[in-house]
Parts: C-alpha cells; structure tokens; sequence
C-alpha cells in the first residue's frame, strides 16, 4: 500500500455524532497523512486505505479528522461548519473561552500555534 495517503477516499459513519451532521456514508474527502489513528469508542467515522483507520472522532465537545476538511468540497465546509456550530455550543454553555493573543507562547504552545 503506497504511503504516504494522498488523495480521495470514502468515509463510512459508524456512529452519529455533531461533527458529521448532514454528512452521509460514502462521502468522499481529501486525504495526505502516514499516520492512521486506531479505532476506538470515539470514533465516529472509519476509511480503509490498506488498513481500517479512524477519519473522524468525537467526545463531547472534542473532535478532529485525519482528513483535510479545506480541501474536502462541501463535505469538508460541512464538516467545518458543523465544528464552529459545536464550539459555538460549548462558549454558549458557558464553556471556557479564552482570547488567544499573539506572545501568548504557553496557549501557542499547548496548541500548537
């Protein structure tokens, strides 16, 4: 199997979650990774590319993909879309909410900015 993956792939859903509302089974979105997460209780979608991997995963308000959204079509500004809604969600519920500033080095940090 040619690594790194790059390209086109289908996402199969397994389970419902918010990250992929309005997101059908057999959704094709744009891969290029070397890296496949394993699949756990939080994944919410699957791809096989060589191997089954998890694409999308989601617990509570916390979610990611192994996908590139930006680059995905209207699946991935759905799919984007549907990540500012559950943020969006979580400041509303009096979630934390936190200005990053530019020096702020230890929020760059822990995120990676």
């Amino acid at each position: 199997m040619k690594v790194p993956h790059v390209g086109w792939n289908s996402i199969a859903i397994q389970r419902e979650a918010s990250i992929v509302d309005e997101v059908a089974t057999g959704s094709q979105v744009y891969f290029t990774h070397s890296y496949v997460a394993p699949v756990t209780g939080d994944t919410v979608a699957i791809t096989e590319h060589g191997e089954t991997f998890a694409a999308v995963v989601q617990r509570g308000h916390i979610s990611g993909v192994q996908f590139h959204p930006e680059k995905s079509g209207d699946i991935g500004l759905r799919i984007l879309r549907n990540f500012v809604e559950l943020a969006d969600d979580r400041f509303r519920a009096g979630g934390e909410h936190r200005e990053i500033r530019r020096g702020d080095t230890e929020t760059q940090r822990r995120i990676g900015f």
